[in-house]
């Protein structure tokens, strides 16, 4: 059976992926294929033909299209359980003492729903029409169930507690719940005024970034700050609920929009109102994932965590709750945004017509396109103002980074999610603590955001604090004291820093590459950071690769086994 995994148009993440006979073959972000960062309400076309092109399918080989998303008649059934409705409502519109708990109120008083409905309609007409499908072979997963799944299921454990948390998919912003190897059995839901995601969206906006992309800022720049104890916490109590607290959007908008900041200059950025407004963020944000986490384990004794939703991209808070000791094991999806709805819903729809869960091997996160060595020759024969030669990245990446130049590379097939994971990584030398404000500038990054090591497995728990492996770089961890004057340039301000690990099978060549550096320079660790510039998505192909290239100060660029550099 192929079963093709989309995101609906409403996604901020568009993406697709494919199951070939229960296995996935392909997975990949629309972003990469059109150029468009995020791409958000956009149809997944490119990504989708990737998939069907990596799997050697036609369009007529699918036998079902999955969406990652509720069509609008599941969102209003969801929303009219929303029992203090008229209290949300009453935050926004002056009329709220005539809203009726209804259909048609709600799209009266949410006009997403009326944006739903004609997403729904489209996303219906574009599959069909594009993938040449009935009706009947589509089908609509619930986006939070889609991404329980995209990560419960990868996860491999026998059984797991589960989150996600966002800040909306259809009517909610977040489920929790138990998966005991056959069912999902949620516990507890989160409405549109109770989204966790939103909440962090709405501090970021009031600190001067952008909503949906500028989350990670605000997440770096909580380390510079001090918890304001004296703020109250935005929750509301509910009796008789799974968990007694919940986030309140009346409260947490109310203290958001008292703040009169101006925008943020270089010159005042880390000054107190900033740093100190976002480590309260990050400070309250961190507390209810651990304590949705701690109701978990208290009901189900079980310490595996599988978690997914645009939430568990924070670093810092996936790292705190890593921490806890009721919690031995911690899976995250590394397309834990919208992008892993497509995947899930694929896992989903596989289950509901064989009876079981398909293999969703996620040893690594390569599933995206690859380019031999002669696609790349080919390339390059329309940039006559470089030069290239063939070498072997292993020994030739750390012999530049140990002359401390910073290289661009990529090889392989393309990861899948936010976080560059050494096949499309902008690399430098750790231990030139001077190597963060200068990776910082070439790629248009604000100086006080930290950047990223990469390192070897076997060194990992050497390094830093940590429990277990982490291969996608989604869980921050603090540095130990020894290693934290070898590696400045990847150690933020709070001694913390985001490892990403790496075994001889996850990535043979960067492995290696990682031996060989520590032989010349005593660490096992690259700096590593995405490939691309500020405001692009992550490159994909060698001409994304080269013109990134050509409009950096990158010393030179690596594509699979050619080093290129300019005349």
């Amino acid at each position: 059976m192929n079963i093709l995994g989309i995101s609906p148009l409403s996604s901020a993440n568009p993406a697709s992926a494919l199951l070939k006979d229960g296995k996935l073959v392909a997975f990949a972000e629309e972003e990469r294929f059109n150029r468009i960062k995020y791409s958000p309400s956009h149809f997944p076309f490119l990504s989708a033909f990737y998939c069907l092109k990596e799997a050697g399918l036609k369009k007529e080989d699918i036998d079902y299209v999955a969406v990652g998303g509720e069509n609008h008649y599941q969102i209003l059934e969801e929303l009219i359980e929303l029992k203090d409705f008229k209290r949300f409502i009453s935050a926004q519109y002056d009329d709220k003492d005539e809203v009726a708990i209804n259909s048609e109120s709600l799209f009266r008083y949410l006009p997403y729903g009326r944006a739903e409905s004609h997403n729904d309609h489209l996303t219906h007409e574009y599959t069909g029409r594009f993938f040449n499908v009935t009706s009947n072979k589509i089908e609509w997963l619930s986006h939070h169930l889609s991404h329980v799944a995209s990560s419960c299921i990868p996860s491999n454990f026998s059984s797991c507690n589960f989150m996600s948390l966002d800040g909306l998919g259809g009517a909610l912003s977040g489920v929790i719940g138990f998966f005991n190897g056959k069912n999902f059995e949620i516990y507890d839901k989160f409405f549109i005024n109770e989204s966790l995601g939103a909440y962090y969206s709405v501090i970021t906006e009031t600190l001067g970034f952008h909503r949906h992309g500028g989350e990670g800022k605000t997440m770096g720049l909580a380390s510079y700050g001090k918890v304001d104890e004296n703020t109250l916490p935005f929750y509301a109590k509910r009796s008789g609920a799974f968990n007694e607290f919940k986030l309140d959007a009346i409260k947490y908008n109310k203290w958001a929009n008292s703040s009169g900041l101006p925008p943020p200059t270089d010159d005042n950025i880390l000054s107190p109102p900033y740093v100190d407004r976002a480590a309260t963020c990050q400070h309250y944000f961190e507390k209810m994932i651990i304590d949705h986490a701690r109701h978990l384990h208290e009901k189900t004794g079980n310490k595996n965590f599988a978690v997914a939703g645009g939430s568990f991209l924070n670093c810092s808070a996936n790292g705190k709750l890593l921490e806890q000791d009721f919690v031995d094991n911690l899976f995250i999806q590394p397309a834990s945004h919208d992008a892993g709805v497509a995947l899930g819903a694929a896992i989903l729809t596989h289950h509901r017509y064989m009876g079981e869960f398909p293999k969703a091997d996620f040893s690594t996160a390569y599933w995206g396109s690859s380019f031999d060595d002669y696609e790349v020759l080919a390339t390059l024969q329309d940039f006559p103002d470089l030069t290239y030669e063939n070498i072997n990245p292993s020994e030739t990446i750390p012999t530049l980074l140990h002359e401390d130049k910073v290289i661009g590379y990529m090889a392989g097939k393309a990861e899948i999610g936010p976080r560059a994971l050494c096949h499309r990584s902008i690399l430098a030398n750790p231990t030139n603590k001077d190597n963060l404000n200068r990776v910082n500038k070439i790629k248009g990054r604000e100086f006080w955001r930290p950047l990223a090591p990469t390192m070897t497995a076997e060194s990992l728990h050497d390094i830093v604090h940590i429990k277990h492996a982490s291969p996608f770089m989604l869980m921050a961890a603090q540095v130990k004291k020894e290693w934290k004057d070898k590696i400045p340039a990847v150690v933020h301000v709070d001694g913390s820093c985001r490892p990403q690990s790496v075994n001889s099978s996850q990535n043979p060549i960067i492995y290696k590459a990682l031996l060989n550096f520590e032989k010349k320079s005593g660490v096992p660790v690259f700096l590593n950071t995405s490939f691309n510039l500020d405001g692009e998505p992550l490159v994909d192909s060698p001409k994304d690769a080269l013109k990134t290239f050509l409009n950096s100060n990158l010393n030179f660029l690596i594509i699979e086994n050619i080093l290129i550099k300019r005349k």
